[in-house]
């Protein structure tokens, strides 16, 4: 996400994500979607929607698009079916009460949270209908003292699905619950400009008991007959990604190489001259030394190798075998460029070294 927003990518086009996935060394994109989650209830009861039995079939396909060339050279769906019985069928009843309710109340205009106010722990739905598709947005969560707390993935609206959505799990950055509160969320179109706002309040409290039983990824969901389906819709999908890699490997590799062969044989280094109040990198590498806008450079405390003789400076060589983190570059000059750091924050000090990622 911080590589398509630091180079304006676009994640609803394949060619800006093989441009991404590039520039973090992979070879080959996965693309892949659920495109049906089928619940075949066996009984209702009055009152909340109860379930004695449950037949859920899950459909999952995947596209794997050639980096280098863009081309999408395999595909494959896979359909997996479970069964069970009562446990987890009320809370596939409030799921889907809830999902349609939240979708219709957040879609009606405007920027929109689906309630004024939350328990901790409780998701916290957010929507947008936009009046002029096609166009990217992300969510911007930010606490009372306007600390940034959480950034969605990028949704994109579309002329016949003009409601962008988002839901926010109340966790931060790193995974941490956050603490009751106010909190404003910002609505941003692309990188540079924001659109709405939208405040709320999380209060101390214990979520409806399916909001942590259904959340994906968790043991509890893995238990369930919707668990179960998708366990065996990405068991299934696993061979077949396999046998996708053993067909084109050849190819990718080949292109790697001719990729590689172009590239230049000595890595471009240089060091850290100034770094500025807002967090801005000044490196003492421009233009005229071969650097371009939104090239990446991996940032390491240096170590001087000088002869011991003279004091000459014989060498600045990375401190460690691992970089502290990655900068991208934003702006080029002749003989400076200037960057910001990429993903989480990282200490960078002047005289740091930065090394071209190839």
């Amino acid at each position: 996400d911080s590589i398509l927003a630091e180079r304006g990518l676009n994640p609803l086009l394949t060619g800006d994500l093989a441009e991404a996935a590039r520039l973090v060394g992979a070879d080959l994109l996965l693309i892949g979607s659920v495109t049906k989650v089928d619940i075949q209830e066996t009984t209702i009861s009055l009152g909340f929607l109860t379930f004695s039995g449950a037949t859920v079939t899950v459909d999952i396909s995947i596209r794997a698009v050639d980096v280098y060339t863009t081309e999408i050279v395999g595909a494959s769906s896979v359909e997996a079916q479970a069964e069970g019985q009562t446990g987890f069928s009320l809370n596939i009843g409030q799921l889907l009460g809830t999902l349609s309710s939240w979708r219709a109340n957040v879609c009606t205009g405007g920027f929109l949270t689906d309630k004024a106010s939350y328990v901790q722990g409780e998701t916290v739905n957010l929507g947008y209908h936009d009046p002029s598709p096609p166009k990217t947005y992300r969510v911007m969560v930010k606490d009372s003292v306007g600390t940034l707390i959480w950034v969605s993935p990028w949704a994109g609206s579309t002329p016949a699905t003009p409601c962008v959505t988002f839901s926010w799990d109340q966790r931060d950055t790193f995974g941490n619950p956050v603490p009751p509160g106010n909190y404003t969320a910002e609505l941003w179109l692309g990188v540079s400009s924001m659109v709405a706002t939208r405040s709320f309040s999380v209060m101390a409290g214990t979520p409806p008991a399916w909001v942590s039983e259904i959340t994906v990824g968790t043991e509890q969901f893995m238990g369930t007959i919707v668990g179960q389906a998708v366990d065996k819709a990405l068991n299934d999908l696993l061979s077949e990604i396999e046998g996708i890699i053993a067909r084109v490997e050849a190819q990718v590799l080949a292109e790697r190489s001719e990729a590689a062969g172009s590239q230049p044989s000595a890595k471009l280094k240089g060091r850290v001259v100034d770094v500025w109040a807002d967090g801005t990198i000044v490196i003492d590498i421009g233009r005229s030394d071969g650097v371009g806008q939104y090239e990446i450079f991996e940032v390491y405390a240096a170590a001087e190798i000088r002869d011991p003789s003279t004091g000459e400076l014989i060498e600045v060589i990375p401190a460690t075998d691992a970089p502290k983190g990655e900068m991208i570059v934003t702006r080029v000059e002749e003989r400076v460029s200037l960057g910001n750091a990429i993903g989480a924050n990282f200490p960078v000090s002047i005289g740091d070294l930065v090394v071209r990622k190839e």
